[in-house]
């Protein structure tokens, strides 16, 4: 039947054919990008030929689906993979192998964002129609034996995963041989995990035997090589050798990057690992930006409910601990504790993307020129000299070497830069030692901005230094200017903890209290003006910051 352009169908339909097959290539080599565009071709020219429920569409639809699947696009490839299974079913009957293989898409979609329950029984459900329609040494059935084994595994029943994967492992090796890259999967699940049960001289065997197999099969470049170059990595750090597993890793992340691009959660697998490397080694300022990349990805990629999403927030943790930094370990401990909690808690889930965002936006600041670096060298060094004029008595002294420190330090890394608070916090002191009250306030507010720019307005330490603004203002114009920020400290003391926390609950009714008195105290004539305090209350503030 002609369509309008008075052309029949059958030349769109084999354009369509074409592109398809195209994209299987495409796939195969590992170049998933270009296959999506292929496919997403020939699903259009599909749907507009042939109608949105013929088969023909419901098979463009799976396999743009796998494409999206494989680049790490999960939730885009769902409704494509439940929109092929109702087509199928409807058109094919419920008991078609291609049914079977849109059953083991969406599992394996479902998989991802942890529903291992929903995804075993699409995937017990394709292999009974494998084994029905194809036989119990089919190759198909061995994929469907090894997709289960993969949710049985998620779902902690260990012996029975590792029985289907020897099951289709066996079937590979005689339907397809030792050296087919379906074969390798196998050896590869296997190796995964024989490592998680502590068989690791196992694991190492079979991942070298999966790793020969994709070199040899696909190529040194393809996704495959790079995670079975990932795997063998992991087991080789397991057994002490970290020298040899860093290039394995550096290898595997290159590949990684090249073929799924920076974003895909396999690539936060590599950063995960390589990271374990350098702390292993105790270069501990050289895993930092690798676990705070690898959460980056993690959280846009799957989520804040995801067990993987929670796992890099502990990994990132843990090296904030080993470094000291505990300004920014305090919100990433708050965040993982609210959520391994509660996993969907929209709060916690609210402050992980934030903090995301800011480290994401610190990833992309350029490094440090040369000038750049010897700069803050030069300003670290003023600093010290200011510590030991301070010291001296020489306030004069110590805060021009002070003041020329930030000037430096605010040239090379920005004025919001959390480096600069330090000084501006001994400019103060300064200040106070030489009895200049008045020029303190603007100084604290300084730092209560670069505060909530560099960690945000729900940081503990945030939380503090506006309610050192907040004295520093009452102190100058009264309560009633300074209640706003009484009231904002108070807020973000709110989403700091759970509110059912016992120290949230206490630091709360204290924080109200004291709103309350304030509030009180804003509405009163007497005190309407500043009030002046006595030197011992000056310092009794200044401990408490």
């Amino acid at each position: 039947m002609p369509d309008d352009n008075g052309q029949g169908i059958g030349e769109p339909t084999e354009r369509a054919r074409r592109l398809h097959d195209e994209a299987k290539q495409l796939s195969e080599r590992g170049d998933y990008a270009a296959a999506r565009a292929a496919f997403t071709e020939a699903l259009a020219i599909r749907e507009a030929a042939l109608g949105p429920e013929h088969p023909d569409t419901a098979e463009s639809l799976n396999e743009l689906a796998v494409a999206l699947t494989d680049l790490g696009e999960y939730a885009a490839a769902r409704p494509l993979f439940e929109r092929a299974v109702r087509i199928r079913e409807r058109a094919l009957g419920v008991r078609h192998p291609a049914v079977a293989r849109s059953h083991n898409g969406l599992a394996l979609v479902r998989l991802h964002p942890g529903d291992a329950a929903e995804a075993h029984l699409l995937l017990e459900r394709a292999l009974a129609i494998r084994e029905a329609a194809l036989g119990p040494e089919h190759e198909d059935t061995a994929e469907a034996l090894g997709n289960l084994a993969v949710a049985r595994r998620r779902r902690g029943d260990m012996e029975n995963a590792i029985r289907l994967h020897e099951r289709a492992l066996a079937i590979r090796e005689r339907v397809l041989g030792e050296n087919h890259k379906s074969t390798a999967a196998s050896l590869t699940n296997l190796g995964v995990l024989w490592h998680s049960r502590g068989n690791v001289a196992l694991a190492r065997q079979l991942h070298q035997r999966a790793l020969a197999i994709y070199e040899r099969v696909l190529g040194a470049e393809h996704v495959s090589t790079g995670r079975a170059l990932n795997n063998l990595a992991a087991v080789l750090a397991d057994q002490g050798e970290r020298a040899a597993a860093r290039p394995l890793l550096e290898r595997a992340l290159a590949i990684h990057e090249r073929a799924l691009g920076p974003d895909h959660p396999s690539v936060a697998h590599t950063l995960i690992n390589l990271a374990d490397i350098h702390k292993g080694r105790k270069e501990d300022a050289a895993a930092r930006p690798l676990y705070e990349r690898a959460l980056i990805i993690r959280e846009r990629a799957l989520g804040p409910a995801h067990a993987d999403t929670r796992a890099s927030l502990s990994k990132l943790r843990g090296i904030l601990v080993a470094l000291n930094d505990s300004t920014a370990a305090i919100p990433v401990h708050r965040i993982l504790e609210a959520l391994r909690k509660s996993p969907t808690d929209p709060r916690a889930a609210e402050q992980l993307h934030e903090l995301v965002d800011r480290l994401a936006a610190e990833a992309r600041r350029p490094p440090l020129s040369e000038n750049d670096r010897q700069t803050v060298d030069t300003a670290a060094a003023l600093v010290r000299v200011a510590g030991e004029r301070y010291a001296a008595a020489d306030y004069m002294e110590a805060r021009a070497l002070l003041e020329r420190a930030l000037a430096l330090r605010e040239a090379a890394l920005g004025l919001d830069h959390l480096e600069h608070v330090p000084i501006l916090e001994k400019l103060a002191e300064v200040h106070r030692a030489q009895g200049n009250y008045d020029a303190i306030p603007p100084l604290i507010e300084r730092m209560a901005d670069i505060h909530t720019r560099a960690l945000g307005e729900r940081h503990p330490l945030t939380t503090l230094a506006l309610l050192g603004v907040a004295s520093a203002r009452n102190e100058a114009e009264g309560l009633a200017a300074a209640l706003p920020l009484y009231e904002r400290a108070a807020d973000a003391l709110a989403a700091q903890a759970p509110p059912d926390h016992p120290l949230a609950r206490a630091a709360q009714v204290d924080m109200q209290a004291l709103l309350a008195r304030v509030r009180q105290l804003a509405d009163s004539p007497a005190d309407a003006e500043p009030r002046e305090e006595d030197e011992e209350d000056e310092e009794d503030e200044e401990d408490s910051r």
